[in-house]
C-alpha cells in the first residue's frame, strides 16, 4: 500500500502538490463532501482560515455533492443558487446561516428553459448540454435574473468569477 501510495504523490505535478493533503496520520483519508473532492483542494488553499464566505452556483443540496458544507460546518456562510425546486427548503433548513437563491443566473433577465434529469445533478440550462443528459427527463423552466443585480441585492458588491466581473 505504501508503494502505491508513494506513486500517487510522486506522479502529481508540482504546481497542483501544494493543494492536495497527504497524511500518514489519517488512515482511511478525510472525508469530503464533494462530488470529485474539490472541497479537501479548497481546504488546503484556504488553510487556517476559520471564517469565510463562499457563493455556490449549482448548488444542487446542502450536503451530498456539496463543494461547500465544509466550510459551512467550519463557520463560513454564504450563497447557494439552484433553481432546481425544492432545494430552497432544503437548504434553509439545513443553513441556516446561508442565503439560498432559487434561480438560474444569466446576463439577461429572460426566461429560459431549465432541463430536468432524473439524475439532479445532470439538469442544465444549455440545449446542447441536455441532449447528451441522462435517462428520464422531464422538462421544465426557471426564471433568471441579472446576477450583478441579484448580488447587489444581496450586498455582495461586485464579484470576480471565472474572469468576469459579476
Amino acid at each position: 500500500m505504501r508503494l502505491i501510495k508513494n506513486w500517487i504523490r510522486n506522479s502529481i505535478p508540482d504546481r497542483i502538490k501544494k493543494f492536495v493533503s497527504y497524511s500518514d496520520d489519517v488512515e482511511y483519508g478525510t472525508i469530503s463532501f464533494s462530488q470529485f473532492g474539490e472541497d479537501m483542494i479548497l481546504r488546503n488553499f484556504f488553510l487556517g482560515k476559520a471564517k469565510g464566505f463562499y457563493v455556490d452556483i449549482g448548488a444542487h443540496h446542502p450536503v451530498r455533492y456539496s463543494n461547500t458544507w465544509y466550510f459551512y460546518r467550519l463557520g463560513w456562510s454564504g450563497i447557494n443558487i439552484d433553481p432546481l425546486p425544492g432545494s430552497k427548503e432544503q437548504f434553509e433548513k439545513v443553513r441556516p446561516r446561508d442565503l439560498f437563491l432559487s434561480e438560474g443566473l444569466s446576463d439577461d433577465p429572460v426566461e429560459i428553459r431549465y432541463h430536468r434529469f432524473k439524475n439532479p445533478l445532470q439538469n442544465t440550462f444549455s440545449p446542447s448540454l441536455a441532449k447528451n443528459g441522462g435517462g428520464g427527463r422531464r422538462a421544465g423552466s426557471a426564471f433568471t435574473v441579472r446576477h450583478h443585480n441579484r448580488f447587489h441585492e444581496c450586498g455582495c458588491g461586485r464579484l470576480r468569477f471565472e474572469g468576469f466581473v459579476v
